[in-house]
């Protein structure tokens, strides 16, 4: 878990309507035990998925970035783009 640079939630759509903010909670919680463990780091990169909607995180120790929701099956090849830029 630790070693992991790139975190990747999914929710299907059946848990949706449960809890809308367990993706959140989830790069939220690994980002802070992967930064609290290895002081050398600086950032890191995250993506959460429900359905088909999806959204970037760059989470330092100082600012969290969020894309804003998009659906990644229109969008695949700009998706890949930006993954690969990392």
């Amino acid at each position: 878990m630790y070693a992991s640079a790139f975190p990747i939630y999914s929710q299907p759509l059946t848990n949706r309507c449960r809890c809308p903010l367990q993706n959140v909670s989830k790069v939220l919680g690994n980002a802070a035990n992967v930064l609290y463990s290895d002081p050398g780091r600086r950032f890191l990169w995250g993506i959460t998925i429900e359905n088909t909607e999806t959204r970037f995180w760059f989470i330092s120790r100082s600012h969290i970035v969020v894309s804003e929701t998009f659906d990644f099956t229109s969008v695949r090849y700009q998706a890949i783009y930006v993954c690969s830029l990392h």
